[in-house]
């Protein structure tokens, strides 16, 4: 039952009342016996000084249908199968290669893709030739083996054996709510950089990658010195500004195909394909000094922080898997730590 704005002696009425009859057309009938308790009575009897709701808003029909219909424009390739489930390509250019080798547009790291595998171009507005150019392990589109083929919306296709993407058009909010699908599971919440989940699949990759193809690959293990003190003395937030400054410099120290990882509490790792073990350790000595430089402004203070570096390379040194990569990493850093921190550890020394 629902009640107007009613006088407050009208409302008493109306709790307390057996005999209301309401008009349905030319009609009436009794309103079933209604028992109020005394205290919900004197509640409806306040209600005359509770605000007012907030109105409904109307939206236009025109506008309704203009949003359902906004044309799917963008082409996206969506990863359903391989080491990079989730994540979304979007083809801006009218020609674009798909390969495992850096140099292609879409890069994917795969032991079964050829350098440079196959090629998407579009012809004109609604016509895209995928094009196999002489690849190893084969093209396939929905199950079948092509050199060259007429992609048309969702169509799926296998490069190799096991990765696979989807075709697809896409609107704004769409291609929007697969990325953010994408990022709320592969990113670290708070500083926006890969998390470990990510970190840990994307190091087996790469260490296969690298093993069968005998290429270098680095790892840089990495900890800001004095972290529990920052937090103990300034506060969580402030701790939380420091990682999300520091995220941010290692990022821009990279390169494009070089990724960065929240490793642990205060723990950065980033994994770096094709670098020597010299080079390995200029890049870590050159994210060392960039965060040195930071300054991060809080309330009370500004900050400075500094970072201890673990570096290792597979490429001379054996190594059987990517947890013995890691553990001689997370061995260099911790040297650094004893070592007085703010420095490198990119060699072995023999009596650790």
């Amino acid at each position: 039952m629902t009640y107007s704005s009613e006088p407050k002696k009208h409302r008493a009425q109306i709790a307390s009342s057996t005999e209301e009859r309401r008009r349905v057309g030319k009609m009436t009938m009794p309103l079933p016996e209604l028992h109020v308790p005394p205290h919900l009575a004197q509640h409806l009897a306040d209600q005359d000084d509770s605000p007012a709701e907030e109105a409904t808003v109307i939206a236009r029909v025109e506008d309704l249908r203009q949003q359902l219909e906004e044309k799917k424009d963008r082409i996206c390739l969506l990863v359903i199968s391989g080491h990079l489930t989730g994540q979304m390509f979007r083809v801006e250019q009218r020609c674009v290669h798909l390969g495992r080798s850096s140099e292609c547009e879409i890069s994917l790291r795969d032991n079964d893709i050829s350098r440079i595998h196959a090629r998407i171009e579009q012809r004109d507005t609604d016509t895209f030739l995928l094009e196999d150019l002489g690849s190893t392990n084969g093209t396939f589109v929905n199950g079948r083996r092509v050199k060259s083929y007429l992609l048309q919306d969702n169509d799926r296709i296998q490069l190799g054996r096991s990765t696979i993407l989807k075709f697809s058009l896409h609107d704004e909010l769409e291609e929007l709510f697969q990325r953010r699908l994408y990022e709320s599971a592969v990113l670290d919440g708070l500083t926006q950089v890969y998390n470990r989940k990510f970190f840990d699949e994307r190091l087996q990759t790469e260490f296969s990658f690298a093993q069968r193809h005998k290429t270098p690959l680095s790892l840089l293990l990495m900890d800001i010195d004095h972290f529990k003190h920052l937090n103990d003395t300034h506060g969580h937030p402030a701790g939380d500004q420091a990682l999300r400054m520091v995220a941010q410099t290692i990022q821009m120290a990279l390169r494009k195909e070089d990724i960065v990882a929240r490793y642990g509490g205060e723990e950065f790792a980033v994994v770096a394909r094709g670098i020597l073990p010299t080079q390995a350790a200029i890049l870590a000595e050159r994210i060392r000094m960039k965060v040195e430089e930071l300054r991060i402004p809080i309330e009370t203070a500004v900050l400075q922080i500094t970072l201890s570096i673990g570096a290792v390379t597979l490429y001379t040194q054996a190594f059987h898997s990517p947890e013995e990569l890691l553990q001689e990493a997370d061995e260099r850093l911790y040297h650094a730590k004893r070592s007085g921190r703010n420095q490198v550890v990119a060699e072995r020394i023999e009596s650790w």
